[in-house]
């Protein structure tokens, strides 16, 4: 798929896919995870309602608890005050059941009067008596002024019902709260989720607008992209097996298959790359049945293949640099020296490396680099050496036949070399090779 696409340039139609199929994704996304709440909204709407009220049933205000504790504090302080007032104006003024100090004090003068001359410091006595009377009254009348003014009873009976709502807010914290600041807050996720699922069906219905668009808008993309890669499917494959031709594998069988991917439902089913899958089918010889490219065994068949794609490719948009290695494994010196061709056919608009052991390829080269590995004081070491015309002339004879290198093999290694100047001289002239 990504041969395909570099092949058939889609980079931006393959970001265009993909961007659409993201948004797809996300839009289905959002369906998925609304219609599930949907699922479970009749339940979830029937607590929320439920907390809702009960919140509301009491209404807590922000730190009503500390208000409420010392508004009945001050209410039992001043009850204990007016029993208290209300206890000294009855001993001193009496009531219904018994006489009051006021009133035995004023019995007790009467007493005294009547005897004042007939005891010893009568006069004294009367006078302390009537002086004690008239600050008892004083005393009496004050009191029952500020008892008078002390307020409505009523009040001090409103402990009863502060006591009742602080229960009522103390009970509303430990099922929502720590405090009447969180419970409050509790009421208003409850009215916001409330309303959020009363929005569902609104919102499902316009997401699924949203994801028709995008799937329309998707599905353009992905027939887009599948036609390109079709029509740049066929043109790569007929240029791959004109050159796998050219490395003498004629009657072979090389095609991009293209099967569309469905889902459970037998529809088009969209993946990340596409709503195919595609695989090249190859068949070496006339009449086997094509196999996948990746399942191909042979390897001297399977280094040209790569060779020829690669150079298919190269041709379409150069390469920076093309690496092969052993590419001539398994196959003939005539066909060695066409893979040769067909490197140096692309060394034209890229760098080329290739690890060979053939003379033929090796004697198309521009440079010529040996390998060799040697070994020191227990440790291996590796020598990449350029080798000179001459010294290059040697290393293609001893390619050719080996450590003992005879003159017959050192002229057709110079012959080798001269055929691939003359080569060389006409890909600079003509600009063709093949």
């Amino acid at each position: 798929m990504q041969l395909l696409d570099l092949y058939a340039e889609n980079e931006t139609l393959r970001m265009k896919y993909k961007d659409a199929y993201i948004k797809a994704k996300s839009i289905q996304k959002d369906i998925l995870e609304i219609s599930n709440k949907e699922k479970e909204k009749s339940d979830r709407a029937e607590y929320l309602k439920y907390v809702i009220e009960e919140i509301e049933k009491t209404s807590p205000k922000p730190n009503e608890l500390k208000e409420l504790s010392e508004k009945k504090n001050a209410l039992i302080q001043r009850e204990t005050f007016d029993s208290a007032v209300k206890k000294a104006v009855e001993m001193l003024g009496g009531d219904s059941e018994q006489t009051g100090v006021s009133t035995r004090l004023k019995v007790a003068l009467e007493s005294i009067e009547n005897v004042k001359n007939s005891i010893p410091n009568g006069e004294k006595i009367t006078e302390r008596l009537s002086q004690i009377l008239i600050d008892c009254d004083d005393i009496y009348s004050e009191l029952l002024h500020i008892y008078t003014n002390a307020g409505d009873e009523e009040e001090i009976n409103d402990i009863d019902s502060i006591e009742e709502r602080m229960f009522s807010i103390e009970r509303l914290c430990k099922k929502y709260g720590p405090d009447e600041n969180s419970v409050i807050l509790t009421l208003k996720k409850a009215k916001d989720e409330l309303e959020e699922l009363n929005g569902l069906a609104y919102s499902l219905e316009k997401l699924a607008s949203e994801y028709n668009k995008a799937k329309e808008e998707l599905s353009e993309f992905a027939k887009e992209l599948s036609h390109s890669r079709k029509t740049a499917g066929d043109e790569l494959c007929n240029k791959v097996r004109e050159a796998l031709e050219f490395l003498d594998m004629s009657g072979v069988t090389f095609y991009a298959n293209f099967e569309e991917i469905k889902n459970n439902k037998g529809s088009t089913f969209y993946t990340s790359d596409g709503t195919e899958k595609i695989e090249f089918l190859i068949s070496a010889n006339v009449g086997e049945e094509p196999k996948p490219l990746a399942k191909f065994a042979s390897g001297g068949e399977l280094s040209r293949i790569i060779l020829a794609i690669k150079s298919v490719l190269n041709e379409k948009e150069g390469t920076g640099t093309l690496i092969f290695d052993e590419v001539d494994t398994g196959v003939s010196g005539k066909t060695s020296y066409k893979v040769g061709v067909k490197l140096l056919s692309a060394s034209t608009s890229s760098q080329v490396f290739c690890v060979t052991h053939s003379a033929q390829i090796a004697s198309l080269a521009d440079s010529h680099l040996k390998v060799s590995k040697s070994s020191y004081g227990g440790r291996s070491f590796t020598d990449v050496t350029e080798l000179s015309r001459e010294q290059r002339t040697r290393e293609i004879a001893r390619i050719m036949g080996g450590d003992i290198i005879s003159k017959t093999l050192t002229d057709s290694a110079k012959e080798l070399i001269a055929n691939a100047d003359i080569l060389k001289s006409q890909i600079k002239k003509e600009g063709n090779i093949e």
